[in-house]
C-alpha cells in the first residue's frame, strides 16, 4: 500500500503558495521555460487573493489557532437525489485492462459482481476518462461509472456525463460493501491519482535524464524533505515504467499539454523493463 503523510495542496500551504509559486517560475525559467514545471494557475489566484497557507489561516484549507487545519464540512453539499444511505448496486465490469480486471473485480462483494445488461457497466480509464471510456465502448451512459482501475488502496470513483448522482452512490456504496473506501469526483481528464503518480514520476524521470542526480539520490531527497513512502522513481517501479508511460500517452492526447508529453528516459528503461530507481540494474519493473 502506497499513503502518502502529506497530499499536494496540504503540502503547498504548509510551505507557503507564495514560496512555492516563486520556487516554481524559477525552476520553469532556469529550464528553459520547460513545459512539465509550469505554474497552475490556481496557485497564482490565491496568492493574488492573499490566501498563502497556513500562514495567513487559509490557502486551499483554512486554518485555526495554532495552524491547525480546519476539516471542510459537507453540509448542504449533499445532492438531495441520493439517499443518505445508499444501498449497494450490481456491476459488470466492461473493457477493462485485462491485468488490472481482477484487482477491480475484488473491490466489490461477489454478490455484487453481474454480467447482464441490468447491472451498471464499470470502466476502468487508464490515462483516459470516463466519458471516453464510455463512448469507446458503446455504453449506455446514463448508467455507466468509471473507477481508477491502477490506485485502489481507497477507490476513486466518476459517473459518465448523463449518469444519475444515485447510480455512482450505490457504486461507491458496493465498494465500500467490499470493505474499501470510496471517494466520488468529477469525470475530469484522467483519473486525480493517477495524474499526480505520472507526474511526479515524468518531473523525477526528466530529472535523471538531464543528468541532474543519480535516481537513488532523486529518490532520497523526495523521502526525506518530502516525507514520501516512495521516492518518485520507486513510485514509478511500484506502478510500472510502461503503465506511466501509457497514462502520461493518454492524458497528452486527451489534453493536448505538453506537460504531458512522452519521455525518452522513462520509455527507454520501460522498453528494458530496467528499475527506474536503479537502472544498473536488469531486474523487471512492477507488472504492466
Amino acid at each position: 500500500a502506497l499513503h502518502f503523510r502529506m497530499g499536494p495542496f496540504e503540502l503547498l500551504d504548509l510551505t507557503g503558495l507564495d514560496v512555492s509559486v516563486e520556487v516554481t517560475r524559477q525552476v520553469w525559467k532556469g529550464f528553459g521555460e520547460e513545459p512539465r514545471f509550469a505554474l497552475a494557475a490556481v496557485a497564482e489566484s490565491r496568492v493574488s487573493a492573499g490566501l498563502l497557507g497556513r500562514k495567513s489561516g487559509r490557502g486551499f484549507y483554512e486554518y485555526g489557532g495554532e495552524g491547525r487545519m480546519r476539516l471542510p464540512r459537507d453540509e448542504g453539499r449533499r445532492d438531495p437525489s441520493i439517499s443518505a444511505d445508499p444501498e449497494p448496486v450490481r456491476v459488470r465490469l466492461v473493457g477493462m485492462a485485462p491485468d488490472l480486471a481482477d484487482g477491480v473485480r475484488a473491490l466489490f462483494p461477489k454478490a455484487c459482481v453481474a454480467s447482464d445488461d441490468d447491472a451498471v457497466a464499470v470502466v476502468g480509464p487508464v490515462g483516459s476518462d470516463v466519458a471516453t471510456e464510455v463512448r469507446r465502448l458503446g455504453l449506455d451512459p446514463r448508467r455507466s461509472v468509471g473507477v481508477d482501475p491502477v490506485f485502489t488502496d481507497v477507490v476513486t470513483l466518476a459517473g459518465a456525463p448523463g449518469t444519475k448522482a444515485d447510480i455512482v452512490a450505490g457504486v461507491a456504496a458496493s465498494i465500500r460493501a467490499g470493505g474499501r473506501g470510496a471517494v466520488v469526483v468529477r469525470d475530469g481528464k484522467g483519473m486525480p491519482a493517477q495524474r499526480i503518480a505520472a507526474m511526479i514520476v515524468l518531473i523525477a524521470a526528466d530529472a535523471a535524464g538531464r543528468g541532474l542526480a543519480a535516481p537513488a539520490d532523486i529518490d532520497a531527497a523526495a523521502r526525506l524533505a518530502l516525507a514520501y513512502p516512495l521516492g518518485p522513481l520507486e513510485l514509478g517501479d511500484r506502478v510500472g515504467a510502461r503503465r506511466i508511460s501509457a497514462i502520461a500517452s493518454g492524458l497528452h492526447a486527451l489534453t493536448g499539454e505538453a506537460r504531458w508529453r512522452r519521455s525518452g528516459w522513462l520509455e527507454a528503461r520501460a522498453g528494458r523493463m530496467q528499475r527506474l530507481a536503479d537502472p544498473s540494474t536488469e531486474t523487471a519493473a512492477a507488472p504492466i
